[in-house]
C-alpha cells in the first residue's frame, strides 16, 4: 500500500483529523480581511533610503519577446498535476495531457504579451479557509489561501522566470541573503550549516575515551535533521517495562540535561558558548558526549495575523 501510494498513506497514517464550521459572520470576516491585509499606507511615495547602493548598468538586457512554446510548457510540466485548478476548474492535466489545448493557450498568452493587457480574472483570487485542527470554528483556527486563475499563474511564471534570469545573471541578487526562489540556491542554508558546523567543533573538541585496553576509541560523529509541528507528537518520557517498540535516542543514556538560550540565562555548555553558534535549547549528555541542538520554528501560515501587524 505504501509503494503504490507513499504521499496519501503517509497523510493518511499521521494527518490529525480536521473538520470546521466557519462561524464568523461576514462584518467580522470582512474587518480581518481589512485588518491583515489592508496596508493604510499604500499610496505614500517611497522616501530615499540612506546607504542605497546604485547598481550599475545591466550587461545583459531583459527578454521582451512574447513567451514561447517551451517556456509555457516547462512551466505546465513543473506544476503538481494535484494543484488546485482555480475558480474556473481548469487543471493544469488538461493542458499537459491536450497539446492542442496548450497550444491554443500559447495564443492566448501571447496576444496578452503583445497587447500588454491582463484580464481582469488573472487578477482576482477566491478566497479559501483551511481548518487548522478538528471543530474549527473561530477565524484563527483556519489558514486561508487563494486560488488563483490557472492561466494567468503560467502567463506570470513565465515573466518572473525571465526576471530572476535577468537579476541573477547581471548581479542584482546577492544569494547570501536573498535565497527564495532563486534557482540552485537552498532557502534552509543557516539551520543546515548551523547543525554542520556545531557537529564538526564538537566532534573535534570532545575529549578522548579510553577503552579498557588503553586505546582511543572516540565516538563517531553524527546528527539528524528532523522537523516536527507544535503537539504533533510527544515523547512520554522512559519506561520501566518492558516493551517491544524501538527506543529513541533520549533512551541510550540516563544523565541527560537540558539548557535553553535566555538573556538573562545562558547555561550552553562550553563547547556551545564558546563558538558562535546560538541554538535555542540544547540537550546535552557528559557520559555519551551527545548533543543535541532545537531551532523552534513556528510555520508562517499559523502565524499570519502577527505577520502582518
Amino acid at each position: 500500500m505504501f509503494l503504490q501510494g507513499p504521499i496519501p498513506t503517509r497523510k493518511q497514517l499521521f494527518q490529525q483529523p480536521k473538520s470546521a464550521t466557519l462561524a464568523v459572520s461576514r462584518e467580522d470576516l470582512e474587518a480581518h480581511l481589512k485588518k491583515t491585509y489592508l496596508d493604510t499606507n499604500q499610496e505614500l511615495p517611497l522616501e530615499e533610503t540612506a546607504g542605497r547602493i546604485c547598481s550599475a548598468a545591466p550587461g545583459i538586457k531583459f527578454n521582451n519577446k512574447p513567451p514561447n512554446l517551451q517556456e509555457v510548457a516547462a512551466v505546465i510540466y513543473q506544476a503538481r498535476a494535484k494543484s488546485a485548478p482555480g475558480p474556473y476548474g481548469v487543471p493544469y492535466l488538461l493542458h499537459k495531457r491536450c497539446p492542442n489545448v496548450l497550444k491554443w493557450l500559447h495564443k492566448i498568452l501571447r496576444s496578452a504579451w503583445n497587447n500588454i493587457k491582463v484580464s481582469k480574472e488573472w487578477m482576482t483570487a477566491e478566497g479559501v479557509y483551511i481548518p487548522k485542527e478538528q471543530n474549527s470554528k473561530e477565524i484563527h483556527q483556519f489558514r486561508p489561501i487563494s486560488l488563483l486563475n490557472n492561466e494567468g499563474k503560467i502567463f506570470f511564471s513565465v515573466m518572473a522566470t525571465r526576471l530572476t534570469k535577468y537579476l541573477t545573471e547581471n548581479g542584482y541578487i546577492n544569494t547570501s541573503v536573498q535565497k527564495g526562489s532563486i534557482p540552485g540556491v537552498s532557502g534552509c542554508l543557516e539551520h543546515a550549516t548551523m547543525i554542520g558546523r556545531a557537529a564538526a567543533i564538537i566532534d573535534k573538541e570532545r575529549p578522548v575515551i579510553s577503552t579498557a585496553k588503553g586505546q582511543s576509541n572516540p565516538p563517531s560523529p553524527s546528527f539528524t535533521i528532523f522537523t516536527t509541528e507544535s503537539g504533533a507528537k510527544k515523547w512520554c518520557g522512559r519506561s520501566n517495562t518492558a516493551s517491544t517498540l524501538r527506543k529513541g535516542l533520549l533512551d541510550s543514556c540516563d544523565d541527560w540535561e537540558i539548557s535553553v538560550d535566555l538573556p538573562e540565562w545562558d547555561k550552553h555548555p562550553d563547547v556551545i558558548r564558546r563558538t558562535t553558534l546560538r541554538p535555542n535549547i540544547v540537550i546535552h549528555s557528559t557520559s555519551t558526549q551527545r548533543f543535541i541542538m532545537v531551532e523552534l520554528t513556528v510555520p508562517y501560515e499559523s502565524r499570519m495575523e502577527q505577520a502582518h501587524t
